[in-house]
């Protein structure tokens, strides 16, 4: 069932009618079905190698989820846990993974090395990573099944240990020891909450303001992977009322929303 209900949800998501809309405000030419799928492919492969690489610590995780499942999760039911059925898991983790990536590759007419919106890889690095958890933790199954008995406690903690000193080892070599996003968010959390205070800066100032055409500036306002500000220009104008079923651009809605007749915000 939620199988099922997934692939209804992601139906409806594709034949959505606004994303027939938005294609109406841009032509990129014709979708090339066949080139996308090699674009796809390439880019799921990609990004899954580069993130071995540069982030090891991914790796540690794979295989301390081999080492719990071998050493604390042992199955005597042969029929259960197969070569078969990992390399289906992991053929149908892949399949999964392109189809999060192929309509974005299609619709946007992606070409192999041009740039991705990282927002593109959200669904994908989810599906490939639960799905190797799950392929990762049967291995586990696998080789307590092969050995007919469960690693000893002992043997499991310095495998696990071995591990992750080595996966550490490689992570400070590429430079990316702490880069997770906890650690991250943490050390920028200054840079974060003044984007924060910058943005209510804005909406009070407009919100206060007497005058029908605001223009606001903002100078030296910080930026971050996790939340960074977003200017508002002119733009261009097109015939659009409250209440009506358009996509309107993004000056003309807050104009409407705070009923004033221009709102210019630049941030530098």
């Amino acid at each position: 069932m939620p199988l099922l209900i997934y692939v209804i949800s992601g139906v409806i998501t594709v034949i959505a009618p606004g994303n027939y809309k938005r294609t109406v405000s841009y032509d990129k030419g014709d979708v090339q079905y066949i080139g996308s799928i090699v674009v796809t492919v390439y880019r799921i492969l990609k990004r899954a190698a580069e993130t071995l690489l540069m982030y090891p610590w991914t790796i540690a995780l794979f295989l301390l989820i081999v080492i719990l499942s071998a050493t604390y999760f042992y199955t005597r039911k042969d029929k259960v846990v197969s070569i078969k059925r990992i390399i289906v898991g992991a053929l149908f983790t892949l399949i999964s993974a392109f189809g999060a990536m192929y309509p974005y590759v299609a619709g946007e007419r992606k070409q192999i090395e041009e740039g991705f919106a990282e927002r593109a890889f959200f669904v994908t690095d989810f599906i490939m990573f639960i799905g190797f958890a799950f392929i990762a933790f049967q291995i586990g199954q696998l080789i307590s099944v092969r050995c007919n008995k469960v690693l000893t406690r002992k043997i499991g903690i310095i495998i696990g240990a071995v591990v992750i000193i080595a996966s550490l080892f490689m992570a400070k070599i590429e430079g990316t020891l702490m880069y997770v996003v906890p650690y991250d968010i943490l050390q920028h959390r200054t840079q974060i909450a003044e984007i924060y205070y910058t943005w209510e800066d804005i909406i009070s100032e407009i919100e206060n303001s007497t005058d029908e055409k605001i223009v606001v500036k903002k100078e030296n306002v910080p930026w971050t992977r996790f939340s960074y500000p977003a200017g508002i220009d002119s733009g261009e104008y097109e015939k659009i009322g409250v209440g009506d079923h358009f996509y309107g651009n993004a000056n003309q809605c807050s104009q409407i929303w705070y009923g004033k007749e221009e709102i210019q915000v630049y941030i530098n």
